[in-house]
């Protein structure tokens, strides 16, 4: 997540559009203030929006967290604000340079105006009216999706999708990506520590959902997920989950005593967490320079309405082995090895030198440096979000 910087207050006399109608409730807490400033703060955007766009723009469609009813926020001043700021798909029939540079124009003044983080996706209609194999797409078809204007046969053209056909790669997707935007946050200088407190919950909301996906289940909400998983994996793993959707209801009143001490220790449990996931899910090795320094595939790139003999196919290709270093050359497969090793084993100078080869830099020692390798590992993360079959580029969990 990107923070916004610091804007000017709210005033008084700006003009309101009516507010959405109560048809759902919008954060984790569900503080009547709280879905108040956000319906307010979403009937601004979309009233805009429409205006701005005029009939360029087919529907406007709230998803991500506060779609799901679990959104955040912070208080300041008396005032609330949603923490993670606000994801929309704008559905459009056409796309051209010019209705991309009106939408950036609405992102910029939007996250201005409500001093909170706001994106509007543009999609094409005839993409977002097929089905994607992803667990973007499963979110959505489960109704976590709402119309803030527009065409309101939008949602009933969303395709229908049942768990079983979501590919495993999507639970490695899952987990490499979290674990980039992990070591970004615990690189970067001038991330604040609600940040990293951010990317570390979020890492444990991932693991709990791979091993839930692993097992063939995965409800709703993450309360309802956070019980399936006390069965599942009951203990210390189950809390972290607990502990992550604790942190999400308000992030401003979630505190540790020590934090380097708690984020040291969560770290190590999550390396180790993930390392068994991925060994589960595709027999990667179970420590982290040997997953780092894997030969073998950890990703299928199956398209999943294949049948068993081309999924088995997959398979037997994959053991083969390639013969030279990097042995890696697909985006995502470099991708998580990177990740996994930024995120959790940075301070080995092994560790490093795999990642700048990985991550395609010389390996002359300045190309070791954390700031270097963690914007090529960024570009990489785009570069392999971009190419992915779904029309909703951003994090699972925004």
């Amino acid at each position: 997540m990107t923070e916004p910087p610091a804007q000017p207050e709210r005033t008084g006399d700006e003009a309101f559009p009516p507010e959405l109608p109560r048809t759902r409730r919008y954060t984790l807490a569900g503080e009547a203030d709280m879905e108040h400033q956000v319906r307010q703060d979403l009937s601004r955007l979309s009233a805009d929006a429409e205006t701005a766009l005029g009939g360029r723009m087919r529907s406007l469609l709230l998803i991500g967290r506060f779609a799901r009813g679990e959104g955040g926020c912070v208080e300041h001043d008396n005032d609330f604000f949603a923490y993670g700021g606000y994801h929309c798909l704008a559905l459009v029939d056409r796309l051209s340079p010019r209705d991309r540079h009106l939408l950036a124009e609405l992102e910029r003044a939007w996250s201005g105006h409500l001093r909170v983080f706001v994106q509007l996706h543009p999609v094409l209609y005839s993409d977002y009216a097929r089905r994607h194999y992803t667990l973007w797409w499963l979110d959505l078809a489960r109704g976590n999706i709402e119309l803030l204007g527009g065409d309101a046969s939008a949602l009933s053209a969303l395709q229908p999708m049942e768990l079983s056909s979501l590919p495993r790669e999507e639970m490695g997707y899952l987990l490499a990506e979290q674990a980039t935007l992990l070591a970004l946050a615990l690189h970067n200088d001038n991330a604040s520590n609600l940040l990293r407190r951010q990317r570390l919950h979020n890492m444990a909301l991932a693991c709990g959902d791979a091993a839930l996906l692993l097992h063939g289940r995965f409800a709703g909400g993450l309360r309802a997920r956070h019980s399936q998983l006390k069965s599942l994996t009951p203990g210390k793993r189950a809390n972290y989950y607990a502990e992550a959707i604790h942190f999400l209801e308000r992030p401003d009143r979630w505190h540790v005593t020590q934090e380097k001490d708690w984020q040291q220790d969560v770290l190590k449990e999550l390396r180790d967490w993930h390392l068994e996931l991925e060994q589960q899910r595709c027999g990667a090795p179970t420590n982290l320079a040997g997953y780092v320094r894997n030969r073998r595939r950890l990703f299928e790139q199956v398209d999943p309405q294949l049948g068993l003999l081309g999924r088995m196919s997959s398979w037997l290709k994959s053991q083969k082995s390639p013969p030279s270093f990097p042995y890696v050359e697909e985006p995502v497969e470099r991708l998580a090895r990177a990740a996994m090793g930024l995120a959790y084993g940075s301070d080995e100078a092994d560790s490093r030198l795999i990642c700048a080869r990985l991550l395609e830099l010389p390996t002359a020692s300045e190309s070791r440096h954390l700031p270097r390798l963690c914007a090529k590992l960024q570009a990489l993360h785009v570069q392999v979000q971009q190419s992915r079959d779904d029309p909703a580029p951003i994090e699972f969990y925004a």
